[in-house]
């Protein structure tokens, strides 16, 4: 029973994974575009700076709230993208530092939605 249930879990992790979808965030003069995006634990979130001097801080120094933290490792420069996937479900905040309070964004990561085909039960009983 143990060893099916584990095949039973691989192949829904597998199979979430592959459905995982690709965001796109770029900077619009002093915007995020899209600034407010909702996406599925798994899902990856590509920031690129396509104009201008701009950096992406959702660090946990910054918004001590996030399920996790993040950010652009160039650090304000221009020309960079950069990958985050999301792994934790929850609200994410970020900025870009030098055009706060008007550079803004949020990320909402809601979880994949998984029946236990075990027990016939959403909530696992």
């Amino acid at each position: 029973m143990k060893k099916t249930f584990y095949i039973i879990f691989a192949l829904i992790i597998s199979t979430s994974l592959m459905f995982a979808t690709t965001h796109t965030v770029n900077t619009q003069g002093m915007t995020f575009v899209p600034a407010n995006l909702t996406i599925t634990v798994g899902d990856t979130v590509v920031f690129n700076c396509v104009q201008g001097f701009h950096n992406v801080n959702g660090s946990l120094a910054t918004f001590p709230n996030n399920p996790d933290g993040f950010q652009n490792p160039q650090g304000v420069s221009s020309g960079w993208t950069y990958e985050k996937v999301f792994t934790i479900a929850g609200l994410y905040n970020y900025q870009c530092d030098p055009h706060i309070p008007g550079m803004v964004g949020t990320i909402n990561v809601n979880t994949n939605s998984v029946y236990d085909i075990v027990s016939n039960s959403a909530d696992h009983t």
